[in-house]
């Protein structure tokens, strides 16, 4: 039993990362650099996974990834982008594929959350299940939610 309960502290906790929210609270959008759009994407605080961050790929280059209780702000030149979250040694949520075309001067917004998702029995074995949330949002809704968040970047 608590075998049971030490395992589902460390996937409930997001394992060894040091992964919490990180960054200043929220004073508003970023301004703009010179031809490019963004992309805002956003967690926002949970138990569930608090300390684990997804690896993250735009374009196949690594970017900085999103924190429990924090928000990126991803600085893109005009076009169609390529977004990838997958696992990693502490983030235990499935891959997450998507492409963004980004226009200049115009925001686009992505939240990302977790939960917890109940037990699977596999004979003497009891595992906990954790879900990963991916959608875009609107404007009005990310902003409210941004509100509550610490800006951890702009990148680049």
């Amino acid at each position: 039993m608590r075998l049971i309960i030490c395992t589902l502290i460390l996937l409930l906790g997001g394992c060894s990362s040091f992964g919490g929210s990180k960054g200043v609270p929220y004073s508003g959008l970023s301004d703009f650099k010179e031809g490019t759009g963004q992309v805002y994407i956003y967690r926002p605080s949970h138990f569930v996974m608090n300390l684990a961050i997804p690896t993250l790929k735009i374009d196949e280059k690594p970017a900085p990834p999103i924190r429990n209780g924090s928000y990126m702000v991803y600085n893109l030149e005009p076009g169609i982008h390529k977004f990838v979250l997958k696992k990693n040694g502490n983030w235990a949520i499935s891959k997450i594929e998507f492409d963004v075309e980004v226009n200049k001067s115009q925001r686009k917004y992505f939240r990302l959350s977790t939960d917890f998702g109940g037990f699977d029995a596999f004979g003497p074995i009891v595992v906990a299940t954790i879900n990963g949330y991916f959608a875009q949002v609107s404007e009005e809704q990310a902003i409210g939610e941004l509100q509550n968040l610490l800006h951890t970047a702009d990148w680049p």
